[in-house]
């Protein structure tokens, strides 16, 4: 889950100080002109103009004022008040989006400890994997968890900190892993993916089963034929790749996206 949340900053009631004005200070800065900061942003420069005497309306000191003398006379330039609340913004912002991290760490361990008893009902909408600990390794802020799911494949899942009792960390312990239908890629054998942390299990499609608004493919992940993925296929991708029974395929789930559960509700 994300949250998402814009940082305003309020006086007498009104909208003082928001990201676009923020970015709109910084062109003037830059630029030395309200026309050119309003060209390089894309904003009319009617509604740059507006933003300048709304903001100047409310400080209790101009943020912006007329440049004097030198080769641009008539440009635009921040007042020291304006660089001052330009340097203190960014920090704000760098707090306010830390704070944001920090509460969609609180939601990731909600997810997980809800999925630690996870109900038949939304079985249907996850990929599961039964398996057990191999390794695990650690860094500042994740852990980062391998799971033995058969002999050919390992699933790799990295997780918070905040969102995993390490008391769960048992090498040889039984663990279920959890993917939303939605984060799985499928991707013929011969093109290429890409690098970013993954899990990849190559297969074979072993049926397709078509819908009005999509297509269910089942892929069979190994030889042995000891687990089968089923997810859902757009008609255009189908026909994009021209995919068809018995292509070799690659499943794709990136590491961030699994959830770990001791057990599941029967």
């Amino acid at each position: 889950m994300k949250i998402l949340s814009m940082m305003w900053l309020h006086r007498e009631g009104k909208n003082f100080l928001g990201p676009k004005r923020f970015e709109l200070l910084k062109k003037i800065h830059e630029y030395g002109s309200l026309s050119k900061a309003a060209q390089a942003l894309g904003f009319p420069y009617k509604s740059a103009w507006d933003m300048i005497e709304k903001m100047n309306q409310l400080s209790p000191t101009p943020l912006v004022c007329r440049a004097r003398g030198g080769k641009e006379k008539g440009g635009t330039e921040l007042t020291p008040f304006a660089m001052a609340l330009l340097e203190e913004w960014a920090q704000l912002e760098q707090e306010h989006r830390h704070y944001l991290t920090t509460l969609e760490s609180r939601l990731m361990a909600l997810e997980n400890r809800f999925l630690a008893t996870f109900s038949v009902e939304n079985r249907n909408e996850y990929c599961r994997f039964e398996g057990i600990i191999q390794n695990w390794s650690e860094n500042e802020s994740e852990w980062v968890i391998y799971l033995d799911v058969s002999a050919q494949n390992l699933l790799t899942v990295t997780l918070n900190k905040t969102a995993l009792n390490p008391l769960i960390l048992e090498k040889e312990k039984p663990i279920v892993a959890l993917i939303p239908i939605t984060s799985l890629v499928l991707l013929p054998k011969n093109v290429s993916f890409g690098i970013y942390p993954h899990n990849c299990f190559s297969g074979e499609i072993i049926e397709i089963s078509y819908c009005q608004a999509s297509a269910q493919v089942m892929v069979s992940v190994d030889q042995n034929n000891w687990g089968k993925i089923s997810l859902p296929i757009s008609h255009d991708t189908i026909k994009q790749f021209n995919l068809k029974q018995g292509d070799a395929v690659n499943v794709l789930f990136d590491t961030h996206c699994v959830f770990l559960a001791t057990h599941l509700l029967k």
